[in-house]
């Protein structure tokens, strides 16, 4: 429990830009979670907005998928804060996506239709060549192939960075990332409920 208090005392004070519109005392915040009052410090933040400020949601996803709180651990409602902090910037937040998902959050939550997991799916698929995975050696445009669904499908729910990227693909494989849309051709036929519930946006 020591440690677990510590850990979320760290991340709490390693952020310094604190909004004028977070409505959250983080003094008071801080000292309830280095005191191990969880469900005191979850009243504090559960209703605040995060807004554009990533640090909200992740403090809310770490208390909710702690395991701290009387209420035990709430995966989906995490994943959901962390998720909304992922779609910020906070990559940092991959390692407890992982935790909740058994190991491997891209793979699954990509089957559920979060956009930005099913682009970095894709950005794995391309990189495995680069690893000289066996199965690419006698065939140099199947990673961008198998790829292009997963970044098209990611694109198509307004993932900026995905669109971006497409067209930076289009001039490098211009054979297989040529066409505005190309939602087929994805192992499934549509996204479902794995450990969550599927994403909408």
């Amino acid at each position: 429990m020591v440690v677990l208090a510590i850990f979320f005392f760290s991340i709490t004070n390693t952020y310094d830009v604190k909004s004028s519109e977070d409505k959250l005392d983080w003094d008071r915040y801080s000292s309830f979670i280095n005191e191990q009052n969880f469900d005191e410090a979850w009243g504090l933040i559960k209703d605040v907005d995060g807004g554009s400020n990533s640090e909200i949601f992740v403090e809310k996803g770490m208390l909710l998928g702690s395991g701290q709180l009387s209420s035990g651990v709430q995966r989906c409602e995490a994943v959901q804060q962390l998720e909304a902090a992922l779609e910020l910037g906070a990559l940092g937040v991959l390692g407890l996506l992982n935790s909740l998902y058994g190991g491997d959050w891209i793979s699954i939550a990509s089957i559920e239709g979060n956009r930005i997991a099913l682009e970095m799916m894709a950005w794995r698929i391309l990189d495995y060549p680069k690893n000289e995975h066996v199965f690419f050696v006698f065939d140099k445009n199947r990673a961008a192939r198998e790829a292009a669904p997963y970044m098209y499908r990611s694109a198509e729910l307004g993932n900026e960075a995905a669109i971006r990227r497409l067209a930076r693909l289009s001039r490098e494989y211009p054979e297989i990332f040529n066409r505005e849309k190309k939602s087929g051709d994805l192992p499934w036929a549509d996204f479902k409920e794995i450990y969550c519930p599927t994403r909408v946006y």
